[in-house]
């Protein structure tokens, strides 16, 4: 997990630490949280005079929140990542719709437009597509240990117990 602080805690922002280190801190003292992590309470005090943090309490925060509730912590990254790349590509077409709109020739118009839409193709897909096979692979596992402990595994799928 400690591969995936370092990787992804330059991605997250300061307000996206300060609301992980407050998950962190839900049922502790500010000061047992800081110790745990390895960092001063007065730095976490400090935290609303600063821009940004540094990348080394980032990396503490998020390897520690991924120690601690890596489920609730993973779903906090993925939602992130998802909001950041919508918000991204929006921009992106938006770029791609103003320069094809602002054009008066023929041809150029015809390439903008064809980028417009090749942009919308290419990211017109599902993330859980990008990982379809390693994901059918675990529901086939998940559902044969459903069907060794009786469960009937179309349930599982639709959330009812």
């Amino acid at each position: 997990m400690n591969i995936i602080a370092y990787k992804y805690s330059r991605a997250l922002t300061k307000e996206d630490i300060v609301e992980l280190f407050e998950m962190l801190q839900r049922n502790e003292s500010l000061s047992e949280v800081c110790r745990r992590i390895g960092i001063d309470e007065k730095t976490v005090c400090n935290w609303d005079k600063v821009k940004e943090l540094r990348d080394e309490t980032k990396i503490k925060v998020l390897a520690e929140a991924l120690r601690v509730m890596p489920l609730e912590t993973l779903e906090f990254l993925a939602d992130r990542s998802i909001d950041r790349s919508v918000e991204i590509i929006a921009h992106l077409l938006s770029i791609v719709y103003e320069d094809a709109m602002s054009t008066e020739d023929r041809k150029e118009f015809k390439k903008k437009f064809v980028k417009f839409r090749d942009i919308v193709s290419k990211y017109d897909i599902s993330l859980v597509d990008k990982v379809r096979g390693e994901v059918n692979k675990l529901l086939y596992r998940l559902d044969e240990k459903a069907r060794k402990l009786g469960v009937y595994s179309s349930i599982i799928a639709e959330g009812i117990e």
